[in-house]
Parts: C-alpha cells; sequence; structure tokens
C-alpha cells in the first residue's frame, strides 16, 4: 500500500483549515479509536454513536473477527499513526494510516484454547468526514439540543437524560470508516 507525503496533506488541510493542529487531531483519533476498540468489545457501540458514522458502528458490529473485537485481549494500542490522504468535494474528508497493536496474555482468559501468548500487528486506514456541528448536539433521542460536558467528553440532554460520549478535540470530524488492511 503506498502512503502519501503527511506534509504535503497537512498543507492541503490548512489550505481551508488554517487553524487545523495535526498534533491535536492525532491525539484525538488514538482516543477515538481505542473508544471504539472499548466499548465494540463491551458491545455498548450505541453509546458513541455521536462520534462514529451508523455506517461504521454497523460496519464494526456485523465484522468483529475483521477488527479483533475480543474481551480476551489484553492490550490494544496504537504504535503509529499519521496523515495519509485529504479530500474536499461536497464534503471534507482525512485518511490516516495507522498501525494497531494487539496482545493476548492467554493465561488470563477464561476460556484456555491454546497455550502461547498471541500478538497482532494490524495497517488500519481511518477515515473522518467533516460535519456539520449544528448536527452533532441534537439528542438522537429527543431532538433537544444537547449541553456539553467537555470535562467528561460528554453530551448530556437535560430534556430526556440520554448521554452520549463525544470527543470534544474533534468535535466538526466524525470517525466514518476504518478499513483494515493488514
Amino acid at each position: 500500500m503506498e502512503r502519501n507525503d503527511p506534509v504535503k496533506i497537512l498543507g492541503e488541510i490548512r489550505m481551508t483549515n488554517p487553524d487545523f493542529s495535526k498534533d491535536a487531531f492525532i491525539e484525538n483519533s488514538k482516543s477515538d479509536l481505542i473508544n471504539l476498540y472499548k466499548y465494540a468489545c463491551n458491545g455498548n457501540l450505541k453509546d458513541i454513536e455521536l462520534s462514529y458514522s451508523k455506517q461504521l458502528i454497523k460496519k464494526v458490529t456485523e465484522n468483529p473477527d475483521l477488527y479483533r473485537i475480543s474481551k480476551n485481549f489484553d492490550v490494544m494500542n496504537i504504535l503509529y499513526i499519521n496523515l495519509n490522504d485529504y479530500k474536499e468535494n461536497t464534503a471534507k474528508y482525512i485518511q490516516l494510516y495507522v498501525s494497531v497493536y494487539f496482545f493476548d496474555d492467554v493465561d488470563n482468559n477464561i476460556i484456555k484454547n491454546d497455550d502461547i501468548d498471541k500478538f497482532w500487528n494490524d495497517i488500519w486506514l481511518v477515515t473522518y468526514k467533516r460535519e456539520d456541528n449544528d448536527e452533532i448536539l441534537k439528542c438522537s433521542n429527543c431532538g433537544a439540543t444537547m449541553e456539553k460536558d467537555e470535562e467528561n467528553n460528554l453530551l448530556k440532554c437535560e430534556y430526556c437524560r440520554t448521554e452520549k460520549y463525544f470527543n470534544f478535540g474533534t468535535q466538526d470530524w466524525i470517525l466514518d470508516d476504518v478499513e483494515v488492511v493488514k
């Protein structure tokens, strides 16, 4: 797989988003990916639907083996992440190249299928899509405007008490797709 020049991509992004911070975006993306994995392993993807596209949540739910969704894994870590592509047409898209590490210590597994520890290093192409912030702040349950709780990365609806995880560092960008390249 050919990787693109991150410096050139950053220049393209800053043409229309002069205040874009690559470092902050990448740090928040790490948090998004770790939370996606954590919530998927616990079966709680509905709780994070504001920061992730519905198509991605469906894709991860329907393909748990592809994304290594398992309660057995002891570690999921981002080893490397950088800008890979930027497209602007009717919407804006940023693609990241991500190296993801998984580790399973078999000694602490409830069901012992193997005698040796396992580890994997996958490559993911992660795509963010720029969304209209006003739509993000609407409650998916009742339609009211949700209040921001930035300290806890939550949006809260004062009317129906719905709470949703939301990464404020990438608030204009929704994690739209994750392609496992291996």
